[in-house]
């Protein structure tokens, strides 16, 4: 699989050899901007044949805000922290082909986000309020 927020790295998973239903079992970590609930994960599912090369398998588009809830609690806006999703999600073709027949399956993600604060490295630092920039864990089950 590969995986990327908006304006981000991709990252992958490990391959996952001779099966039609693999399970990946890892932890991604992104880093959110300022306003996560605007953000969109892209996640594409890639199998790979003995001969020939990569293909593609399918993609699915999850909106962040599904894994953020408002705390209502705080004044400043931040989102509950260790809340846990687990959903299946329709593999969709790639952008702009809706031959859907070419593509089929699901996938199962589960997602958890936690809140790390920034912590100044040095004393000229500490003059800098902490950023609300949050940390999201996506997990692979």
């Amino acid at each position: 699989c590969e995986l990327c927020l908006k304006d981000q790295q991709i990252k992958t998973t490990e391959v996952q050899k001779a099966t039609c239903t693999p399970k990946w079992n890892e932890v991604i970590q992104f880093e959110l901007p300022e306003n996560p609930e605007e953000e969109t994960l892209f996640v594409s599912v890639w199998g790979k044949k003995l001969i020939s090369r990569n293909t593609f398998n399918g993609r699915v588009e999850i909106p962040v805000s599904l894994v953020l809830k408002q705390d209502t609690n705080h004044k400043d806006l931040r989102f509950k922290e260790n809340r846990k999703v687990v959903r299946w999600f329709k593999l969709l073709p790639k952008a702009g082909n809706m031959q859907f027949s070419q593509v089929n399956g699901w996938l199962r993600l589960g997602f958890e986000y936690k809140y790390v604060p920034f912590v100044p490295s040095t004393a000229n630092d500490s003059s800098i309020p902490p950023p609300n920039v949050p940390n999201a864990k996506v997990v692979y089950q």
